[in-house]
């Protein structure tokens, strides 16, 4: 966030080019909601890349029938609680 300015500083203005002072600011924004969505987009397009790598396929059918296989796999091996049989 940009910081809070008490009083204005000297600047000048743009469009007449005459020296004035800037307006005092209040920010107390924060980026973290900002920056919430950069990383939940970063870890989607992660997690995608994995889940693509793991199961492959050249199609989303593809994709969805060797996850389901992966599923099918982790229920004879009873991996939900541990126990294996």
């Amino acid at each position: 966030p940009i910081p809070t300015m008490k009083r204005g500083l000297p600047s000048f203005d743009a469009a007449s080019g005459r020296p004035v002072a800037a307006h005092s600011e209040r920010s107390d924004a924060c980026a973290v909601p900002a920056a919430a969505v950069v990383g939940e987009a970063a870890a989607a397009w992660i997690i995608g890349a994995t889940v693509a790598e793991q199961f492959g396929g050249d199609t989303m059918d593809d994709l969805k029938e060797r996850f389901e296989k992966f599923k099918k796999h982790g229920e004879w091996w009873n991996l939900h609680d541990g126990a294996k049989g």
